[in-house]
Formats: structure tokens, sequence, C-alpha cells
């Protein structure tokens, strides 16, 4: 979520493990949020280079300041994105490249399986695709 993104500090960060923990959670719960060796590297090395303090934010930003962001660059490939866009759009790839949805809620930190089946909104070429692979 975004208000997790901006509330990052660098002692979030399990460089072992490949690991976000999200103290302030959504309903003030804790999770784990997994991440790829190169997203921890360069985290690490940014929050280094400006000496970020430990318990202080990665990125200083406003919730605000960061839609605007993401809304400005995605008007300039003419789409009107948010960032819980990036959000849904994550979860929809994990689906079309076979991962099962109990995996996307636990991946995204929903409690309820269902608030993740609203967030996957299926293409007509999707269900073409998975209906034309089984056999009759």
């Amino acid at each position: 979520m975004l208000s997790e993104l901006v509330a990052t500090t660098p002692s979030d960060i399990e460089e072992a493990n490949r690991v976000i923990n999200v103290i302030v959670a959504k309903g003030g719960k804790q999770r784990r949020v997994l991440v790829d060796s190169e997203t921890v590297d360069r985290l690490t090395a940014y929050s280094a280079e400006h000496a970020i303090a430990s318990d202080r934010p990665i990125f200083p930003l406003s919730t605000r300041h960061v839609y605007r962001i993401v809304n400005r660059y995605g008007s300039l490939v003419g789409k009107d994105i948010h960032p819980h866009t990036l959000r849904r759009s994550f979860a929809i790839n994990l689906v079309r490249n076979g991962m099962d949805i109990r995996r996307v809620q636990l991946l995204l930190g929903h409690a309820n399986l269902n608030t993740t089946q609203v967030y996957l909104r299926f293409r007509d070429s999707d269900i073409r695709e998975a209906y034309d692979a089984i056999a009759f």
C-alpha cells in the first residue's frame, strides 16, 4: 500500500531475508513483504548514500506527492493511473502467470479472500485462453 511505502525506514529492511517489515499496515496489523535482491540492494545503498537514519522514512514523500508522480507518468503514455492501479495490475499479472489466488491474497496482505477477488478483473482474452486450455 502507498502509506506503507512512504513509511518504510531502513530498519524495516531485512537484507538477508529479502523482506521489508511493514510495522503499521492497514488495520494496525504487521506483515512481511517479500522483495527481490536488487530492490533490497538499491534501498540499502540509497539509505547509506543519503545517510538516512534507521528510524526515518527512506522516501520523505507524502502519499499525495506519490499519487501525483504516478499520475503524471501515466498521462505521458495516455493513461489515467494512480498507485492503486499498479497494485491491481500486480495482482492480476500474478494470477495470469499461474499464481493461485490464496498466495496473491498473502502477498497483498488481505485478511479476506473476497477482497483479493475484487482486484481480479479479467479481460475476455484471459477467460478465452483459460477456456481454450481445457481439454473437453
